[in-house]
């Protein structure tokens, strides 16, 4: 059996379209298109994500989170591998506005807790903190509804010498 990822047709188009992935392609797919990023990915389609801002120089992101009963733990507040995710998936998309094609992995992520996170409305951002040639260090947070802390990273991305 053949693992196929569900991708929307365009996606798809452009991935295999390009005989592989294109990472120049990609970025400039993006910048076009950069709300639709979330409903490319079966996953973020269920936390209702928006960006807020994006700012590529900096590396920065802001994205609005929907967060529901189903993103829950037992105690009725947001479960932390949810908390994870989303500063993952902001820390990654300030990495690949920032770097562009130079993204290549994560190296470590390191997430701490703060405050228990309630369903609704939150605000995740990321930034870029640091750049070497080879090395990328980002931090993130996220926001609840008040704007208090709920949860901050620190992660560190490997770039690529090519592009």
């Amino acid at each position: 059996m053949q693992f196929r990822p569900i991708l929307s047709p365009d996606l798809t188009d452009l991935i295999e379209g390009t005989m592989g992935w294109d990472g120049a392609q990609f970025v400039e797919w993006f910048k076009t298109r950069p709300d639709s990023f979330f409903r490319k990915q079966p996953l973020s389609a269920q936390l209702n994500e928006a960006f807020e801002e994006l700012d590529g120089d900096r590396g920065f992101v802001r994205i609005g989170v929907e967060l529901g009963p189903l993103h829950c733990n037992y105690s009725g507040k947001i479960h932390g591998g949810i908390i994870s995710l989303i500063l993952d998936e902001a820390v990654g998309i300030a990495s690949f506005i920032h770097v562009g094609e130079k993204f290549k992995s994560t190296i470590e992520t390191k997430t701490s807790y703060f405050r228990p996170l309630k369903p609704g409305a939150a605000v995740v951002e990321a930034w870029v903190s640091h750049r070497t040639p080879s090395i990328l260090f980002l931090e993130g947070q996220v926001l609840t509804s008040e704007g208090a802390v709920a949860a901050k990273c620190m992660s560190t991305i490997a770039l690529s010498s090519a592009g």
